[in-house]
């Protein structure tokens, strides 16, 4: 599958998306707002990656209902083997750096860096 196939795929599924810079976390559209461009409208992710290869971002919290856990490198993996225990059976992503952890997005869940 193409990227645009994937985030055309996640958009019907009720997924958010938005363009990021190929290698990159950046939103890749100059002047845009990244995730507050995010969109479900398949034209527009159409028309986003029509004659571009984008990475794809996925607006995160309540707009999706998704959030993620992201855990990279060596401290990463010590974090997911004492989380282990408390994540429900979801999907794992495999980054360069580490896995990301998807899960239903919690409203009680605050976003928070370098927990554990």
């Amino acid at each position: 599958m193409t990227l645009l196939e994937h985030a055309l795929e996640y958009a019907k599924n009720g997924f958010y998306v938005f363009p990021l810079a190929i290698n990159s976390k950046l939103p890749a559209i100059a002047g845009g707002k990244g995730h507050n461009d995010a969109t479900t409208d398949l034209n527009q992710i159409r028309a986003w990656w029509k004659d571009n290869e984008y990475n794809i971002g996925i607006a995160c919290g309540s707009k999706s209902n998704l959030s993620v856990i992201d855990l990279d490198g060596k401290q990463g993996m010590n974090s997911a083997k004492q989380l282990s225990p408390f994540i429900p059976d979801t999907r794992l992503v495999q980054t360069p750096k580490g896995t990301h952890i998807y899960l239903r997005h919690n409203v009680e869940l605050k976003t928070t860096t370098n927990i554990l």
